[in-house]
């Protein structure tokens, strides 16, 4: 049953602030060097608990999320821009959003599509993309052009790499253009948290 907006009304109290030092442990942002002023894409916000972590060091965040509840909570938490879409490689298509990967339950959301093209002739050059899209990001990155993109960070979820060569293939791609200086995980029993800087 399609809905207007997917709700999630039994996260713990302490979710957001248990979730911000999440993410300070998670991503080596002390090792990214950018102006305060360079944007940084938060390519599944979430609630907002990215620049929660990060606000003091990086000043002009954007936060994408495919769903509407997460920008809504985003909203309430940051006066920072936000862009309500699904990340995928091409625009305009309509996706079908659950709550949870494999969700039995039959309430989705409907959100549409944006691709990385799109993203940048909106804002520019990218100082940091941050990508946690739930296995979207081969699809969002592979095979796009990289080249406006100073720093690369995310979470790249291990059934990328359970499958055929989708995972592998996607950081080898983006090594084309970029150097790994951080990574943590394996792959398989758990996620690669990954970050790249641009060698141009």
């Amino acid at each position: 049953m399609k809905v207007d907006k997917l709700m999630n009304n039994n996260q713990p109290t302490d979710s957001f602030t248990r979730i911000t030092e999440e993410c300070r442990k998670k991503y080596p942002m002390h090792l990214v060097d950018i102006h305060p002023q360079e944007w940084v894409i938060d390519c599944g916000c979430n609630v907002g608990e990215f620049p929660a972590a990060f606000g003091d060091k990086f000043h002009a965040i954007m936060g994408i999320d495919a769903s509407s509840y997460n920008i809504n909570q985003f909203q309430k938490h940051h006066h920072h821009p936000t862009m309500h879409k699904g990340l995928w490689k091409t625009d305009g298509e309509i996706l079908k959003l659950k709550k949870y990967m494999g969700n039995v339950d039959d309430e989705y959301e409907e959100v549409e599509t944006m691709s990385l093209e799109t993203l940048i002739s909106k804002v520019g050059d990218i100082g940091l993309l941050k990508v946690d899209i739930e296995g979207a990001e081969f699809e969002f990155l592979l095979d796009k052009d990289l080249s406006r993109i100073k720093w690369i960070t995310g979470e790249f979820h291990n059934w990328l790499f359970q499958t055929a060569s989708y995972g592998i293939d996607l950081l080898e791609y983006i090594g084309e253009t970029h150097e790994e200086v951080y990574s943590h995980g394996d792959g398989h029993t758990s996620h690669y948290i990954k970050l790249w800087k641009r060698r141009f």
